[in-house]
């Protein structure tokens, strides 16, 4: 951890408390020693998001908040009972933190760099509650679009086609996912120009496709993609009969399959999820897919749970889909 020069000479960690036991196991803020204090805890639900599931991690493994900001960008947050502290900035060159108003602070990023954090100090100088804060530079992805049908090889008539979409849906799509992922780890999809292509595979592929279907895919994509979505009538692959959607890896590039007839903004959040899958691939995590908790983005989007809402990225994946936070 780095402190400013200004700051060089003070030990941030040397007192901090809160009722509660505190656990042999339960690491201190970036490596550092836990301090020695009976009973001690850090106050971290001091910190809030501005807005719901962005910005800030609150459910990190070590139990110290963690906030994502875009390098050149801001993230805003909210501190608790903000007139009974200051906030103290371990590093200024990294970040700049402008109270905006009740409460609500706005936090800068100014260069890329190794992890540096906030704390919030009371009026004896005790630091009662840490941030972490990474700044992250942005980390870019083309994706293009693409809606199948199939045909009878004799006739060549049509015998189940996806519903195509303009080429501004497509962009409302797009901006959908990058509202939930650029602030949570400052990924962005930039969609590839022009409405998607329309693809007639030759015979019949069922009334809900299975997973089968990748492999009639690879010689069918846009080279300028890294990301390719084909909509389908139907979707039932990976042993599941009710999924959304499918993603894997081909050759470095995304191939996701996504069902038609997904409820409006469901279909946002099951693509963003979907975009994940292809990024967690990419950078081999395999078995990084799914977590727990409903309000998760990665939580399994089929069965009961199909269309409910999940957006909360996490410290976790925001740090394997985007670990650009040094240059």
């Amino acid at each position: 951890m780095r402190l400013s020069s200004q700051n060089a000479g003070i030990n941030p960690y040397a007192n901090y408390r809160l009722p509660g036991p505190l656990r042999s196991d339960e690491p201190g803020i970036c490596g550092t020693t836990t301090p020695s204090v009976p009973s001690a805890r850090p106050l971290n639900n001091l910190w809030q998001p501005y807005r719901d599931d962005h910005a800030i991690d609150t459910k990190t493994k070590s139990g110290i908040p963690w906030l994502m900001v875009p390098l050149h960008l801001a993230a805003d947050i909210i501190l608790r009972h903000h007139r009974r502290y200051k906030i103290y900035n371990a590093d200024p060159t990294m970040i700049s933190v402008q109270e905006l108003g009740y409460r609500s602070y706005r936090v800068f990023g100014k260069r890329a760099g190794m992890p540096t954090f906030l704390s919030a100090v009371d009026s004896a100088g005790i630091h009662q509650a840490f941030l972490e804060v990474s700044v992250k530079s942005v980390s870019r992805y083309k994706v293009a679009f693409y809606f199948l049908s199939d045909s009878d090889p004799g006739s060549g008539k049509k015998i189940h086609t996806s519903e195509e979409r303009q080429e501004e849906q497509l962009r409302e799509m797009v901006r959908g996912v990058n509202d939930i992922l650029q602030p949570q780890a400052n990924v962005v999809f930039d969609l590839v120009k022009g409405p998607g292509a329309s693809i007639t595979l030759a015979g019949n592929q069922g009334a809900s496709v299975t997973d089968e279907i990748f492999n009639a895919l690879p010689g069918h994509i846009n080279p300028v993609a890294d990301f390719h979505v084909f909509f389908v009538w139907a979707y039932g692959g990976s042993g599941n009969g009710d999924a959304l959607a499918g993603t894997t890896l081909i050759d470095n590039h995304g191939y996701c399959v996504f069902e038609d007839g997904i409820p409006y903004r469901r279909e946002i959040q099951t693509l963003a999820h979907e975009a994940v899958h292809y990024l967690l691939l990419s950078f081999g995590f395999v078995n990084e897919h799914h977590t727990k908790s409903l309000g998760d983005l990665m939580y399994p989007r089929s069965g009961a749970y199909e269309f409910e809402a999940g957006t909360r990225l996490g410290r976790r994946y925001a740090d394997i889909i985007n670990p650009w936070d040094t240059v």
